[in-house]
């Protein structure tokens, strides 16, 4: 029999995976060798082959692995992605070398989608004896709306066309006729004015145009030019901008819950937002909505389209 040590039974493992070349029909690292293992599910929370969670929920790998032919020094749960297993169990007791029962808890903490997990032996040299040819999948269910690259446009006060509020709710921006009849999903809008600079540049102007951020419930209406007096006001509440990058947009909010413990370390209280240095690229807005749901802004980019019409790329996570 081959010899295979804990470091290259999990690199063959995630090349399997890969390729998606392991068939159970054919020998390859999985069956080749005479251990077994069970799963038991007497347990609401035990783990079965395949699972669908909710993030972060826990499951219970409720296990009794055989070796009819070797003795078995060491348990490994092995989790796709890692480069060594992560839990690493000693049988110490003699009697169980050949027959051993655990139950080891696991977690759904690593983002919506799937990953897998497996369980295997090893012998008293470290030698991989194998995992029964089983592999638990976890399928994390999706607990958040995904909006990428959306576009706000800066208001224009002529034709009033241009589409500078959004709806979450609807995933998308409106022009102030067409929010309007709509105005219980609006969530926000943007506009633009000049404030104050508090470090003007030498011999240049005391003022900056700014981009800025309200609600159609902020009072008073801070861009009076669209009359939202009619309007249902749905009452999102947003946070003062943070710093923010497309990076930690990715590795920070890769859950709703993961989205809701960020949120919730910031102050979310405002419905207009107009201080110096206003809406800029690679800040993060927080929010929450009138049902109680929080969200994250992700701030691209403020640049012009070819018929220099201005506004900002935005992408958004909020919780289902």
């Amino acid at each position: 029999m081959k010899r295979y040590t804990i470091r290259t039974a999990a690199l063959l493992f995630a090349c399997c995976a890969l390729l998606g070349a392991c068939k159970k029909e054919a020998q390859n690292i999985f069956n080749m060798f005479d251990v077994t293992l069970e799963l038991h599910n007497n347990k609401e929370s035990a783990a079965k082959e395949y699972n669908e969670v909710n993030p972060n929920d826990t499951l219970v790998i409720d296990f009794t692995i055989h070796s009819p032919n070797k003795d078995m020094y060491m348990i490994c749960i092995w989790r796709a992605g890692q480069g060594v297993p992560g839990i690493k169990i000693p049988i110490n007791d003699p009697a169980k070398r050949r027959s051993y029962s655990d139950a080891v808890t696991i977690k759904a903490d690593q983002g919506v989608g799937t990953t897998t997990f497996r369980v295997w032996a090893l012998d008293e040299d470290g030698v991989y004896l194998g995992d029964g040819d089983k592999m638990i999948t976890l399928s994390v269910k999706t607990d958040y709306k995904y909006l990428p690259n959306r576009s706000l446009f800066l208001p224009d006060t002529a034709t009033k066309k241009a589409p500078s509020f959004f709806s979450l709710s609807k995933g998308t921006s409106f022009n102030y006729a067409d929010a309007a009849p709509i105005s219980a999903d609006i969530d926000f809008a943007i506009y633009q004015k000049f404030v104050k600079n508090p470090s003007p540049p030498a011999g240049g102007p005391d003022t900056t145009l700014i981009r800025c951020l309200y609600t159609p419930g902020a009072d008073p209406n801070p861009f009076p030019l669209y009359d939202l007096s009619s309007w249902t006001k749905r009452g999102t509440l947003f946070s003062a901008p943070v710093s923010g990058s497309a990076a930690n947009f990715t590795s920070m909010f890769k859950t709703g819950v993961a989205i809701e413990t960020e949120a919730k370390k910031r102050t979310i209280n405002l419905t207009h937002y107009a201080t110096f240095p206003g809406i800029q690229s690679g800040q993060f807005i927080y929010f929450k909505t009138p049902e109680g749901k929080y969200g994250v802004m992700l701030v691209h980019i403020f640049t012009l389209t070819y018929d220099d019409k201005p506004y900002l790329n935005v992408s958004i996570k909020v919780q289902q």
